[in-house]
């Protein structure tokens, strides 16, 4: 019903509709059929959308955090589809915008979930570094952030770093401890 809506409402609009409201239906549209797992309606959308904000930069402005998590669903279409390196380039493109929106947190959650990609080519190094990043530029104390620490851990485990593990595993566990307690109270 709500993918049968979106294209109604994209047929209806004209021509000199504002570009956003193009970009909002493509990028809907794109992560409708993703859901579907229609994967060739879902990557033209996700493309039409992509070709937009590209000759559109001013879309950035308008409306920044539909760009951004535009590119992170279409991230997760690529990872669903084990084409990481691709996944991989759309969410540098998210850690770019949410950077340029100045949105540290964002980026740190982008930044964490990039590990993952790379933990699955087998580039530890590059997870670590990814999760290292994350932390530093992250400003909550949160299960964000827990699971930040512990994939730290995990990184440094697979990194044949054992003490370094622990360390940041109970980082995680500390900070867990601590959300808990806070949430009793």
């Amino acid at each position: 019903a709500a993918t049968q809506k979106c294209w109604e409402g994209l047929k209806m609009l004209a021509p000199s509709a504002p570009d956003s409201l193009f970009f909002k239906c493509y990028s809907s549209l794109g992560e409708m059929y993703k859901k579907r797992y229609m994967t060739d309606s879902s990557l033209y959308f996700f493309q039409k959308a992509n070709t937009l904000a590209d000759s559109k930069p001013a879309l950035l402005k308008q409306i920044p955090d539909y760009v951004l998590y535009s590119y992170n669903n279409q991230s997760r279409f690529y990872f669903l589809n084990e084409d990481y390196v691709q996944g991989i380039a759309l969410f540098n493109k998210a850690i770019e915008v949410s950077k340029k929106i100045n949105n540290k947190d964002d980026a740190a959650i982008l930044s964490n979930n990039i590990a993952e990609y790379y933990e699955i080519l087998g580039d530890y190094s590059k997870a670590f570094q990814s999760r290292q990043s994350a932390v530093q530029t992250y400003s909550k104390k949160d299960l964000s952030l827990c699971q930040m620490y512990s994939g730290l851990g995990w990184d440094a485990y697979l990194l044949n770093k054992p003490q370094l593990a622990i360390t940041y595993f109970e980082k995680a566990l500390t900070l867990l401890e601590q959300i808990k307690a806070q949430q009793q109270n």
